[in-house]
């Protein structure tokens, strides 16, 4: 264990944060989708910094409740610049502030012939069709990796597709592809 592992999280989080005259920017590594992220000292568990700015300056988080940007920068944990909210209220505020898919970057609109998808999922990556027919090939003996290729997709995708982990509903014997 580094000497750093043994110093409370407190202490930790304030070496890696820079402090301007708006936000706090974390200075840390970030995770993958762009937050700052903190190991809490207890074995590998890391949590997200601003999360560790809230519960240093207001408390714990409620079970269930988000620690939203009002400031929009992931990697601000500035307590000022943050709030509690549901997924619901973190939804919202970034559909109000003009974030997320929208316009012509929803694969439905860029995909209309994905539909019957889109308006319940708007990630989906591949029609009922595609899908059938990429088992079936599956099914015949080709590799996953070669179908990736084939499709122009990351095999994972299409690994979840042709295994069944992704698309449960859909039957290979189903009639339709609505």
């Amino acid at each position: 264990m580094t000497q750093g592992r043994r110093e409370p999280l407190a202490k930790r989080f304030w070496t890696f944060v820079q402090k301007t005259d708006s936000c706090w920017n974390w200075t840390g590594t970030p995770s993958t989708n762009g937050y700052g992220r903190i190991g809490t000292g207890q074995g590998k568990e890391m949590a997200y910094a601003h999360r560790v700015s809230w519960q240093l300056h207001r408390g714990p988080v409620p079970a269930g409740m988000c620690v939203c940007h009002t400031c929009d920068n992931r990697l601000c944990v500035n307590p000022d610049h943050l709030f509690l909210g549901t997924i619901a209220d973190n939804i919202a505020d970034m559909v109000a502030k003009g974030r997320g898919l929208r316009g012509d970057q929803c694969p439905a609109k860029a995909h209309p012939e994905r539909l019957p998808h889109c308006d319940r999922h708007p990630a989906a990556v591949f029609t009922n069709a595609e899908v059938r027919e990429m088992r079936a090939k599956h099914h015949s003996g080709v590799r996953i990796v070669d179908i990736a290729r084939e499709v122009g997709a990351k095999y994972a995708t299409v690994y979840m597709a042709v295994t069944g982990r992704n698309w449960r509903r859909l039957t290979s014997t189903a009639a339709s592809d609505a």
